[in-house]
């Protein structure tokens, strides 16, 4: 992962966790959790918070999708 991105992402007061999944996820259009957490490092324990404070920040919108 780009640390200079994420120095930048910081400095817009994200935290590591949430400027890591803001990344992973510009890579995506709709992605679940799971897949998230796998691409970022970030533990699954914490995915849902972290992208739960992005959609606070409204830097995403979370739904749920029945596939």
């Amino acid at each position: 992962m780009d640390e200079s991105l994420l120095k930048i992402l910081n400095k817009f007061g994200l935290t590591d966790y949430e400027a890591k999944a803001y990344i992973t996820l510009n890579s995506k259009i709709i992605a679940k959790g799971e897949y998230i957490s796998l691409e970022s490092g970030i533990p699954r324990s914490k995915i849902y918070t972290i992208l739960s404070n992005l959609e606070k920040k409204n830097l995403l919108t979370i739904t749920q999708v029945d596939l």
